[in-house]
């Protein structure tokens, strides 16, 4: 993968995968938009919809990361598995009034 810096400081990262073309059908008014934000990054049209769909990608990854955690955490066994193991660690390290930044 590369980083390029386009202009307004924006970082693109792209990768040095194969790189497929495809052909979507987009409303006219969506298109002036998605046009007029990459003219405003400094990156071309295709620049911008993949480092857009990738951002969409990974949010959807996330957000099923997030999904199962709260899937583990609305277990009450887990939940107090989890809760000894805070209070033992909690026992265990220094009080937070002896901190000194």
């Amino acid at each position: 993968m590369l980083r390029q810096r386009g202009t307004h400081g924006i970082s693109t990262i792209v990768s040095t995968s194969t790189i497929r073309k495809t052909a979507i059908a987009l409303p006219a008014e969506l298109l002036e938009h998605v046009d007029r934000a990459a003219h405003e990054l400094g990156e071309s049209r295709s620049r911008y919809i993949t480092r857009i769909l990738r951002c969409a990608v990974r949010a959807r990854h996330r957000a099923a990361v997030t999904r199962r955690l709260d899937e583990l955490f609305a277990d009450p066994t887990f939940a107090a598995e989890q809760r000894r193991s805070a209070e033992e660690l909690d026992a265990a390290g220094s009080s937070w009034n002896d901190e000194r930044w």
